[in-house]
Formats: C-alpha cells, sequence, structure tokens
C-alpha cells in the first residue's frame, strides 16, 4: 500500500512539474482588449483573424429587448482591430453562451460561414469582402445564405449552430448546442449525423448529463467534439470525444471541466480548451456560478500524451493555432484576445510617451472682424439658429412642463427629469455623475437615501420602507444639458438615439421601428425604464416597455393628469409615446441661442470683446492652422456630433465594459466597433460656461483645465490629479489609466499635443462665454 501511495505521488509530481515547465516556456500576452464576449476566431489566408462576438450583456432584464450587438470583427496583423458584420441579436445568455455565433472557413478558402441562434441556416460573405474592414459594417441582409429555406426533406432542424467543420466533400458539419448533436447539409436538407448519448454524472453513480456538443474539428475521417456535461456541470463530467463517419462515438479525453473547443494545428497535436470550473450548489447560467480564473489549455501530443500548457485562464472561449506554432486564445467575459508564444520571452510594459507640443507660431491679423468675417462665410455660419423650432406657450408643452418636474414619472416617486436637468444648473445637474432614483436633495448636495419606498404599483412582492440597494450606484455619465437638445439630430453621450436615414434609430427595436422623426421624443422614452436613472427599485428589472406601460397606468389613475391628456389629445387612452411628446414639447422651449456670438454674426461688431475675437480667431484656425477647435466643434451648434477619443480620465463605476467592468466603452457600446472603444459625442459649446464639470465622466471642473486637457491628451491623463479637480466623493472613483487598452483609439487630431500659451486658454475661454445666451443664465421662471 505505502508503495501504491509513492508511485501515485510521483506519477501526480512528475505531471505537474512537468505542466510547470510547458507553462515556464509559454508567453501570454493580451493582443486585442474590449471585444465584446468574443468566441470562435478563423484565420484568414492573408493572416487576419475573425472574431466572432457574442455581443453586450446589456440586454433582455433590464430593457426587455435583445440589442443587435453580436457579429464579427477582424483584427488585422499590425494589431488594429474594428467590426467587418454587425446586426445580430446579442446572446440569449452570455453566462451559459447561448446565443454563441459560430464561424468558419470553407477548405477551400473562398468562403466565410457564419451561424446564429435559432436561425435554421447559415450566413455566408465571400473572403474578398473580409480582405479590408468596411467603413460600415455588414448586416445580415447584406450576407448570401446556406440552406435558406429548405430543411422540409430533412430530419433536422438548426437549433444552436455552436461551431463549423466540413466534410469531405466539403459541406458543413455543424454542432448543434441545443440539439446534442451534429447535423450536416445533405440533399439539399439538414440531416443529423449523430446525435448524442447522456454522459456519465461523476457525482452521482446512477446519474446522467447531458452531452452538449461545442468545439469541433476534422481529422482524417473522424470528426472530434468538445462535449460539455450539461447543467448543472459537476466537476470532470466532460470529455472529447471522436465520432467517424458511420456514427461510430469513441472517448478520447474524459473528466474535463466544461471542454468548450477543440483544435488541430498543422503538427498534429490536439488542442483542448476547457472553459471553467463550475461551483458545486450554484445555479446555472449565472456567471457568478463559474471559478475565475479556472479556465485549462491542454494538448494531446502525436504520441497520444496529454499534457496541460497554460492553466488560469479567464473563461477562455476558442482557441486557434497560427501557422508559427503559437496560438490565440479567446477570453469571454474579459472580452480579450491573448496571444500564447512558446520559447518567447515575457512581454514588455508599452509606454506612451507624453506630448511635447512646440511653442504657438501665430499669423499677423491686422484686421480681426474681416479676418473673422470670412471664417462666418466660408463655414457659413447663421445667427440664432433654432429660433422656428421654438414651441410657444401650447398646452402641450405645459403638460410636458409639469411631468418633467412631477416625480410621477420614476418608480419610486422621489425623482423627476428636472432632478438632473434643473434650472438651477442650466438645465444639467452640477455634478460629476448624477445621483438618480434613490437620492434627495440637488447638484452637489445631492446624496443617496437609506430608504426607499416602494410604490404600491411594484409588480415585486415588496411595498414600503425598504433599504436603499442603489446606494452608491452613481449614473455613469455627466448630465448633459437639455437646453438646445431638441436642436442636435443625436441624444446621448454615446448618440445611441439618433436621425438616421430618415428616422429615429434607438437600441430597441419597438421604438426605432415607430419611425420617429422627432430625436427627443425617442429620447426621453428612455431614462424612465432604465433602473438607476428613474425606474427606481419599484419598477427595477421590469422590461422597458412593462415599465412604460406601469407609468401611463400611473398617469390614467390620476384625475387631473388623465383629464389632460384627454384635452391634448383627445384620449383617455394614454400612451408611453404621448409622454414622451408632451416631454418633448416642453424641450422644445429650451431652446437658447440668443448669444454676443449670434450678435456679431448678425453684423453688431462691437458685441465681442479685443479679447473674445482673438479667442475666436485662435478657435478657428487663424492665428494657428494646428490649432483649430472648429474642426470638430463645427456649425452654428458647436458641434460635428461625431465620436472622439480624449483619453479623458474615467470617474466611477462604469458602463460595466472591460476587464474591471469599471470601465465605460463609449460609442462602442453602440457600435460594438472597436475603433469606437472610448468615443464620445462632441458636445455643443452653446451655454458651455453654465454647465460644469465637463466631459462625460464629470472630470473637470474649469473649461481651462478642459482646454488644457485638449493641448496635451496623453501627459493630461497621465498627470491628472483627483484631489485637484473631483470633489471628495469622487476622488477614489478614479479609474487610471491604461495607453495599452484605450490609446489606439485617441483622437487624431490631438495625438501631437497643441501649441499654447497662458493668454490663449484665456482668451479661448473668454471667446466661449460669447456663446452664452444671457436668458439661460437664470431659468427659475421655468420653476
Amino acid at each position: 500500500m505505502m508503495r501504491l501511495r509513492f508511485f501515485v505521488f510521483c506519477f501526480v509530481f512528475i505531471a505537474l512539474f512537468a505542466a510547470a515547465q510547458a507553462q515556464d516556456k509559454a508567453s501570454l500576452r493580451t493582443v486585442a482588449e474590449g471585444l465584446y464576449h468574443p468566441l470562435g476566431m478563423v484565420l484568414l489566408p492573408d493572416g487576419g483573424v475573425l472574431i466572432a462576438e457574442m455581443g453586450s450583456r446589456e440586454k433582455d432584464t433590464r430593457f426587455g429587448f435583445s440589442l443587435d450587438s453580436a457579429g464579427v470583427s477582424r483584427l488585422n496583423a499590425d494589431g488594429s482591430l474594428g467590426r467587418l458584420i454587425s446586426g445580430f441579436p446579442s446572446g440569449h445568455d452570455p453566462a451559459d453562451l447561448l446565443g454563441a455565433l459560430s464561424l468558419s472557413l470553407s477548405p477551400d478558402q473562398s468562403t466565410i460561414h457564419l451561424g446564429h441562434f435559432d436561425s435554421q441556416q447559415l450566413y455566408t460573405l465571400p473572403v474578398e469582402y473580409a480582405a479590408s474592414l468596411p467603413d460600415q459594417p455588414f448586416y445580415p441582409d447584406d450576407l448570401g445564405r446556406f440552406m435558406a429555406g429548405t430543411g422540409g426533406a430533412g430530419d433536422a432542424f438548426l437549433l444552436h449552430p455552436y461551431d463549423i467543420a466540413f466534410d469531405a466533400a466539403g459541406m458543413p458539419i455543424v454542432s448543434d448546442a441545443l440539439g446534442n448533436s451534429l447535423v450536416s447539409a445533405q440533399g439539399g436538407a439538414w440531416n443529423t449525423v449523430h446525435r448524442f448519448a447522456a454522459l456519465d454524472d461523476p457525482k452521482h453513480l446512477s446519474g446522467r448529463l447531458e452531452a452538449v456538443p461545442r468545439g469541433i474539428a476534422r481529422a482524417g475521417s473522424e470528426y472530434y467534439v468538445a462535449l460539455f456535461g450539461g447543467c448543472p456541470h459537476p466537476a470532470n463530467s466532460g470529455e472529447l470525444a471522436a465520432v467517424d463517419q458511420n456514427g461510430r462515438q469513441r472517448t478520447v479525453v474524459d473528466n474535463l471541466n466544461m471542454p468548450i473547443d477543440v483544435e488541430i494545428d498543422a503538427a498534429g497535436n490536439i488542442w483542448i480548451l476547457e472553459f471553467a470550473i463550475f461551483l458545486a450548489g450554484e445555479t446555472c447560467f449565472e456567471e457568478e456560478a463559474y471559478q475565475p480564473h479556472s479556465g485549462r489549455l491542454s494538448r494531446i501530443n502525436a504520441d497520444g500524451l496529454l499534457e496541460t500548457v497554460v492553466e488560469g485562464l479567464d473563461f477562455p472561449g476558442a482557441v486557434l493555432p497560427l501557422p508559427d506554432g503559437s496560438l490565440y486564445i479567446s477570453e469571454v467575459f474579459a472580452g480579450r484576445i491573448r496571444h500564447l508564444q512558446f520559447n518567447a520571452p515575457p512581454p514588455s510594459l508599452q509606454r506612451v510617451a507624453s506630448a511635447n507640443p512646440p511653442e504657438p507660431q501665430y499669423a499677423s491679423v491686422p484686421d480681426a472682424d474681416a479676418a473673422l468675417r470670412q471664417v462666418i462665410v466660408r463655414e457659413d455660419l447663421s445667427p440664432y439658429p433654432g429660433r422656428d423650432q421654438l414651441e410657444g406657450d401650447t398646452e402641450l408643452a405645459r403638460l410636458g412642463r409639469d411631468l418633467f418636474f412631477d416625480p410621477i414619472l420614476s418608480g419610486d416617486q422621489n425623482i423627476s427629469c428636472a432632478t438632473c436637468h434643473h434650472p438651477d444648473f442650466a438645465m444639467a445637474d452640477g455634478r460629476v455623475l448624477p445621483i438618480g432614483a434613490g437620492g434627495e436633495g440637488l447638484g452637489e448636495s445631492r446624496a443617496f437615501l437609506s430608504h426607499v419606498t416602494v410604490s404600491a404599483d411594484t409588480r415585486y412582492d415588496i411595498e414600503g420602507q425598504q433599504p436603499n440597494p442603489l446606494i452608491g450606484e452613481f449614473i455613469p455619465r455627466n448630465s448633459p444639458t437639455v437646453i438646445n437638445a431638441t436642436l442636435l439630430p443625436a441624444q446621448f453621450w454615446d448618440s445611441k438615439v439618433e436621425f438616421f436615414d430618415a428616422a429615429t434609430s434607438t437600441p430597441e427595436d419597438a421604438i426605432t421601428e415607430m419611425g420617429l422623426a422627432d430625436v427627443m421624443v425617442a429620447q426621453a422614452l428612455f431614462p424612465i425604464v432604465s433602473r438607476r436613472e428613474m425606474a427606481g427599485v419599484t419598477f427595477g428589472d421590469e422590461p422597458a416597455m412593462v415599465i412604460r406601460n406601469l407609468l401611463v397606468e400611473r398617469l390614467r389613475n390620476s384625475a387631473v393628469y388623465a383629464a389632460r391628456f384627454e384635452a391634448v389629445f383627445g384620449t383617455r387612452a394614454i400612451e408611453p409615446l404621448h409622454i414622451a411628446q408632451a416631454l418633448a414639447a416642453f424641450q422644445r422651449q429650451l431652446i437658447f441661442t440668443a448669444a454676443p456670438w449670434d450678435d456679431y454674426v448678425a453684423g453688431d461688431l462691437g458685441a465681442l470683446s479685443a479679447a473674445q475675437k482673438r479667442g475666436a480667431l485662435l478657435f478657428f484656425g487663424v492665428l494657428n492652422p494646428d490649432f483649430n477647435c472648429a474642426g470638430c466643434h463645427s456649425g452654428d451648434l458647436f458641434t460635428d456630433l461625431q465620436h472622439y477619443n480624449l483619453l479623458v480620465p474615467q470617474i466611477g463605476t462604469g458602463k460595466r465594459n472591460g476587464t474591471s467592468g469599471r470601465e465605460d466603452f463609449g460609442r462602442a457600446n453602440v457600435s460594438f466597433d472597436h475603433r469606437d472603444l472610448y468615443t464620445f459625442r462632441t458636445p455643443s459649446l452653446r451655454n458651455v460656461e453654465l454647465t460644469a464639470p465637463y466631459f462625460h465622466s464629470g472630470a473637470y471642473p474649469t473649461l481651462s483645465a478642459v482646454v488644457w486637457h485638449h493641448t496635451d491628451i496623453w501627459g493630461a491623463n497621465m498627470r491628472y490629479e483627483p484631489r485637484q479637480h473631483l470633489p471628495p466623493a469622487f476622488q477614489s472613483a478614479w479609474l487610471p489609466h491604461n495607453f495599452e487598452r484605450q490609446g489606439h483609439s485617441a483622437a487624431l487630431q490631438l495625438q501631437a499635443g497643441l501649441p499654447m500659451s497662458e493668454a490663449d486658454v484665456a482668451d479661448l475661454v473668454d471667446f466661449m462665454s460669447a456663446l452664452t445666451d444671457s436668458r439661460a443664465r437664470d431659468l427659475r421662471h421655468i420653476l
């Protein structure tokens, strides 16, 4: 017995030593981050890599709709990355990978095949269309169809195509993760090649588990298939199976933990990727039920020996062998691709040097007024924009005003639209980051309540006074002013509501399909359904349309509001759209564009001071062509409505993006394109002096600090001092910069820095004060 124990000990020691040796010889570095649940990968003939992304986790539970955020990105050899295909609904369950996109390349390397949950077909795209990144990604309607409209003569429905291999004739063989089978295209229909029998449950001798096929790879006459042990995924319940063309199945390796992918490299090594260890006693389909950093990569070499190569992977999804013997590994929840190289030195940390702009050089401008008149003509600028859109004192606007200030539109009835868009703060809130539902007070004095009162119209089994679960949950982005918002065809910092192609596009299909021409109407439908903003504990995570209908019912039960809606709309059948139309009408009264600058553009040369005129010459690039604020802050509203990454310090808990979950990917959360990471819409500068603090994160309290940040975005980020710019409550909420992750999308216009002096900054700030409509300085009459 002692001898047996000794041999077992020696065997375990040798195995662990060999695994450690293998891992010591490998270097693992991140080559791409900011992806949305990356899973499958494909190597293109030109060396580019396609990455299938399951999409954003921001979906169903909060809004009642699935974002069309799944798609395919292309990773170029130079490290650049962007979306090739978009517009597929996001994964139905990110934790259990339900809804993952399957991705493969035909044996002749001419066609990309793509499968999606419950599509009953494969989509196709010629490889030449993936040779470079398009300005706009392809959408499902742009793709070809493989086996579209067929299946009547076959015996299979393609429920969840998880991975794709090809038979000897070049036809797809698909692992169907919901059908527990392999499915092929035979005779013009989908047919079952093999259905997997249940697996043994190692925890219960007589128990059986579903055999869920994930990754698949063909080797000669066999298909190697990674089989999950079905829910609840007991430890060591998965296996790697081999299935021949006659349907005979054999076990290659068992005792695996959630094997998710299998690949065979040019040398004949079989690579096996294990997703994670499932924690005993936990509930399936919850991300917290899986142990982080428990993924593992192993290989079966040509001698048939199994060895662990890398442990501690963070929920890996796919492995891709590369021609040089290295591998790419995707990590699903971290949203990154890692490069495993053998016998390579560990990666060195790269740092971006701070810009060192040259001394400013100025052109000679003998007549400032003449030079500015040329600018006005060249840029086709007009005074007092939006005057023709100003809403009168209509009953619709009065109804919208009262709704705007009434907490009846919030779940817990403790916040109104005006709480974060208040007349005392130029229709913003004067805070770095807002406190939405669950707070009391205004501006910097606003604080979280210890308890909230849950309204009787909640659909949850709670009512009355409850401990506030929202304490510490700041709204992730700075509250923008709604002054002049009606003049902008895009709303929110990431333009998730925008007028596009003759209609308003939104992240919610039900709203987009209304074909609304007014972005303010569409915009008003969103804050009321956000838990942290207005829905609160009473409505919580109810689907968006459910929340809107609950609010409608609340208004119908108010005799006063029921009568007012009937007077305005001619019906007592209040609709969510009626609420939005009223709110939009009120906001059309908030057009303030009669500033000194407008008087100057209209011909009053005395409307600007000498310093403001010099600031205008700087702003429009007349004094120094290398310094041109109007390149982005263009037009009568001083915004080009485009999105840029200015490397602004990130404050707060972010949007649950990145490996920390504290980052905010900005516009990429709408476009799902890596090129848009950390970019935000150019804000209008009208009345900007009234709406501190600034940027999407509220990182700076003064305009002069904002201008200095523009002059050296790299250095400003590195030198950022929270105690200098932030109130005490936010000083510990600053997320230090990471240029390796953020720098790739930094605004090209500001990469090299801008030459400026103290006098330049002062004059620019003085000019921006000339964009303030004096009527916007005191809005108490709105109350």
